[in-house]
C-alpha cells in the first residue's frame, strides 16, 4: 500500500515535499446502487450519500437504441417510453432525501403558522379550536355535541322540525329556495352571565338570495318587542359571501352596541364564536382570540338568555339553497376566572330605527 502522504503513489515516484498533512478522507462515498441483479436489470453506481434509496433501472431502458426504419416518419412509443423510464432513473440519482423545505415565493399561497392552515383555494384557515380551552374557563355546565343522530333531543325547540337533523356528530340545519327562516332554541338551558361559544359554519350550493346565519342569544322573558328582537345579543352574523361576521347587544328598541371582525367567509369553513357575559363587562372572541370588551353599564342589561341558531330568508325573495351547521354548543360558568386578560377594544354604540 503507497505511504500515507503520497496521493497514492509510491514514495519513490515522488519528487519534493510530500504531501502533508494528508488530503482529507472523503466525506461523500461512491455508492453502488443495487437491483435485482437478473434478467433486464443493470447495477448504476453514482456519488451519492449513505441516505440516497437504492434505484432499479431496466436495463434496456439505458441501451442505445438501434436506428429504425421509419424512426423518422413515424413516433416509437417503446422508444420514447425507455428515453423517459431512463430519465427517471437519472433524476433519481440527484435528489438527496431529507432537504429544508422551500418557502413561499411572493406569488405562493402563505405558509401556515400554528394557529393556521391553508385550506381549499388556496386560503388562511384557524385551526379548530376553541377559547374556553384558551382562556381555560374549566368544564362546561350545559353542552350539546350532537353525538346521538337522527332527530334532536326534545329540549330543542324547532320551527321546522323536517329540516333539522343530528348526522355525523352536528346538527344540521338545510333549507331551499322557498323554505323560509329556520331556527332551533335550546329550551334546557339559560343563564344571565357566564360564556357561550359553538364551532358553526354556513354554506350555500346555488345562485339565489343568500340565507343570513345567526349564532345569537335570545331573552327568556321579553319585555320589550314581541320575541325580545331588541333584547337579542347576536354573537355572530354572516353571509357566505361576506368578508366580516358581525354582532350586537340589544339594549332597547333604539340602541345597540355592535361589533365585527373581517373573516374569509366564502369557502363555508367552521369558525368558533363565544361571548363572555359578566356583572361589569361583555367580552367577544373569534376564533379564540379577545376582539371586543364592552364596559359601560349601558350594554350591562343583565337578560336572562338561551341559546338559538338560526338561517333567516328574505320575505318574498328566491333563496339559494344553504346549510348551516355546529359542531357543538357550550355554556360555562365565571367560577372560574380566565387565565388571560381581556382587555380589547370597546364596542361601538349604535342608534337604530325603532324596531317595535
Amino acid at each position: 500500500m503507497p505511504a500515507n502522504g503520497t496521493a497514492g503513489l509510491a514514495r519513490s515516484a515522488v519528487s519534493g515535499i510530500s504531501r502533508l498533512p494528508s488530503p482529507p478522507a472523503r466525506t461523500i462515498a461512491r455508492t453502488f446502487l443495487r437491483g435485482r441483479a437478473g434478467r433486464g436489470m443493470v447495477l448504476m453506481s453514482a456519488t451519492v450519500t449513505p441516505d440516497t434509496p437504492l434505484v432499479e433501472c431496466p436495463s434496456r431502458a439505458l441501451r442505445p437504441h438501434p436506428p429504425r426504419r421509419w424512426s423518422r416518419v413515424l413516433p416509437h412509443h417503446r422508444s420514447a417510453r425507455r428515453r423517459l423510464v431512463a430519465l427517471a432513473c437519472l433524476l433519481a440519482l440527484l435528489v438527496v432525501p431529507g432537504g429544508a423545505p422551500s418557502q413561499a415565493g411572493p406569488g405562493d399561497p402563505p405558509v401556515p403558522d400554528d394557529d393556521t392552515f391553508v385550506g381549499a383555494g388556496g386560503y388562511t384557515y384557524p385551526r379548530p379550536t376553541n377559547a374556553a380551552k384558551v382562556f381555560r374557563w374549566g368544564s362546561e355546565t350545559w353542552r350539546d355535541e350532537f353525538e346521538v343522530g337522527g332527530a334532536l333531543r326534545p329540549q330543542w325547540r324547532v320551527n321546522r322540525p323536517r329540516r333539522v337533523r343530528e348526522q355525523q356528530g352536528q346538527i344540521t340545519m338545510n333549507a331551499q329556495a322557498h323554505t323560509g327562516t329556520v331556527s332551533v332554541t335550546a329550551t334546557d338551558t339559560a343563564a344571565a352571565y357566564g360564556r357561550w361559544e359553538t364551532r358553526v359554519r354556513g354554506k350555500r350550493y346555488d345562485r339565489g338570495t343568500p340565507y343570513r346565519f345567526f349564532w345569537e342569544l335570545v331573552p327568556v322573558q321579553p319585555t320589550g318587542c314581541p320575541g325580545g328582537s331588541d333584547q337579542r345579543i347576536v354573537i355572530a352574523s354572516w353571509a357566505q359571501d361576506d368578508a366580516r361576521a358581525v354582532g350586537g347587544i340589544g339594549v332597547d328598541a333604539d340602541t345597540a352596541f355592535t361589533f365585527g371582525a373581517d373573516l374569509d367567509l366564502r369557502i363555508g369553513y367552521f369558525h368558533t364564536y363565544a361571548i363572555e357575559i359578566a356583572p361589569d363587562h361583555v367580552s367577544w372572541f373569534v376564533d379564540t382570540k379577545v376582539v371586543h370588551t364592552e364596559r359601560r353599564p349601558e350594554a350591562l342589561t343583565g337578560v336572562v338568555y338561551r341559546p338559538r341558531l338560526r338561517m333567516q330568508a328574505v320575505r318574498g325573495a328566491t333563496m339559494a339553497r344553504s346549510r348551516m351547521q355546529a359542531d357543538w354548543v357550550r355554556h360555562y360558568s365565571l367560577d372560574r376566572p380566565g387565565a388571560l386578560p381581556v382587555t380589547a377594544p370597546a364596542m361601538t354604540r349604535t342608534d337604530l330605527a325603532p324596531l317595535c
